[in-house]
């Protein structure tokens, strides 16, 4: 409890700890500085070339470093910027935002690993310097590509970050909340084989005041978990909350079993009915239940299926719908598209990025896109909250690339038309989140930490 607590002071203090930083300033590079395009053909830097982050392709950018790696992540709603949210600013300066998270960690020693909300606050947009200031000329007052060097506070603005713990039982495998009749809720897979459910709203109300922060860590007890289920043979990864019916869950391990929760009535509770859905003949890596139809899940598996099911029928009936070898190898991640809830967006280990039309699904038609960029297994896809034709995805090639299903043309460079924007500079990511109230921001997690940004793509 000690180690927590100290733990927990360095994450609200330190600057080299929890602290959010903007990237430094860049020198003079010793050559004309050329664009790099990974995975595009692009010679790779040579010996005494070393790769800068153009920082005029990003309207917000900070990065966090943590104690421990953080395998999964989810943004949590956040009270500030429910009503203002869509209408933020990001070429506004002047104004800053915060954003709510809810992590778990991967610690070298079991018992160290927990639960962290985390509050990052006073996040401002890049500054950049207007054309016709400080001796420059330009025309109309229009903004140059130029970064505002000349002020001191834009030059390094830090971010501030709280955390509370809640400790967890041994590695968290991935983590998923949801709001639950006015209560946030994370659900956890242990590597110890059981998942957990967490009730965050002390965590949330403590990371946004400090005095209550300071209370929260130096209690001798962490909150214990609301429930736990251990009737999984094996530890898992595939976790999903239903969105049309509260406090529905649903969790996949990696004998190919998934299990469906319902709340107990009273809110008392979980029933998680001990019959797993028959189907997947391998892991279960990931589960997203459909936007539109309570009781219909699908599941993707390393014995490279994709399957849709009915959770209104028997547990050994309740396949309806199966895609089988939709990769060439395991299938990692799903994502459903809540805005046209006909398509699906897979990513695999063999690199590849494909988009389903469930309406041809039965009908064993091709993908109705697919997206060969990538040079390492997908780690994670997400389609964007309030745009219908773009998504997200990680990769352990060490980029976060963003899609527009929109974009038509031929390929630039060898990339290909729909590629928007490639994101680099974090070591094996593992997630990549819009945030639901932000619209285009973005943050990610790897092995060496987490990015907060927004590009000026989208």
């Amino acid at each position: 409890t000690e180690g927590d607590a100290e733990q927990q002071q360095d994450a609200e203090g330190s600057d080299d700890e929890e602290m959010l930083d903007e990237e430094a300033e860049e020198g003079e590079p010793q050559e004309p500085a050329r664009p790099y395009l990974p995975n595009s053909g692009d010679p790779q830097p040579g010996p005494d070339e070393e790769l800068v982050m153009d920082r005029t392709a990003y309207k917000l950018y900070y990065q966090m470093s943590v104690e421990w790696p953080c395998l999964s992540i989810d943004v949590l709603p956040d009270p500030e910027n429910a009503a203002s949210g869509a209408a933020f600013d990001f070429d506004d300066a002047e104004r800053s935002l915060s954003c709510f998270l809810v992590c778990g960690t991967q610690a070298p020693e079991a018992g160290r690993n927990a639960v962290c909300v985390m509050r990052a606050a006073g996040l401002f947009p890049m500054r950049r310097r207007r054309a016709g200031e400080d001796g420059e000329d330009g025309e109309d007052g229009e903004d140059s590509d130029s970064e505002d060097d000349s002020d001191e506070e834009g030059a390094d603005r830090r971010g501030d970050v709280s955390v509370a713990q809640l400790r967890h039982n041994r590695t968290v495998n991935r983590i998923r909340a949801s709001d639950v009749t006015g209560r946030p809720l994370a659900a956890t897979w242990s590597e110890a084989g059981a998942v957990y459910i967490f009730d965050l709203t002390e965590a949330l109300t403590a990371v946004a005041d400090h005095h209550l922060l300071t209370e929260f860590t130096r209690r001798p007890e962490s909150p214990a978990p609301l429930f736990a289920f251990r009737g999984h043979s094996a530890e898992g990864f595939g976790l999903d909350w239903s969105r049309l019916v509260p406090g529905r869950l649903a969790s996949g391990d990696c004998t190919g079993a998934i299990h469906v929760w319902q709340p107990a009535e009273g809110g008392a509770g979980w029933r998680v009915d001990p019959r797993p859905l028959a189907g997947h003949s391998g892991s279960v890596e990931d589960l997203q239940w459909s936007p539109t139809e309570a009781s219909v899940l699908a599941g993707c598996s390393v014995d490279r299926s994709l399957r849709v099911f009915d959770v209104r029928a028997k547990p050994d009936k309740a396949c309806m719908l199966t895609r089988p070898d939709c990769h060439g190898s395991d299938v990692n991640v799903i994502a459903w598209n809540r805005l046209e809830s006909q398509y699906i967006v897979s990513g695999g280990d063999d690199c590849a990025l494909r988009v389903w039309d469930l309406r041809r699904f039965a009908s064993e038609a091709p993908p109705a896109c697919e997206l060969s960029y990538h040079k390492g297994p997908i780690t994670s896809v997400q389609w964007h909250p309030t745009d219908s034709s773009v998504f997200l995805a990680t990769s352990e090639d060490n980029q976060l690339t963003l899609w527009d299903l929109a974009c038509e043309g031929v390929s630039t460079a060898g990339l290909p038309p729909q590629l928007l924007f490639i994101h680099m500079g974090q070591q094996e990511m593992k997630e990549g989140h819009w945030h639901p109230q932000l619209p285009g921001l973005v943050l990610s997690t790897a092995l060496d930490g987490l990015n907060i940004f927004k590009t000026i793509s989208i």
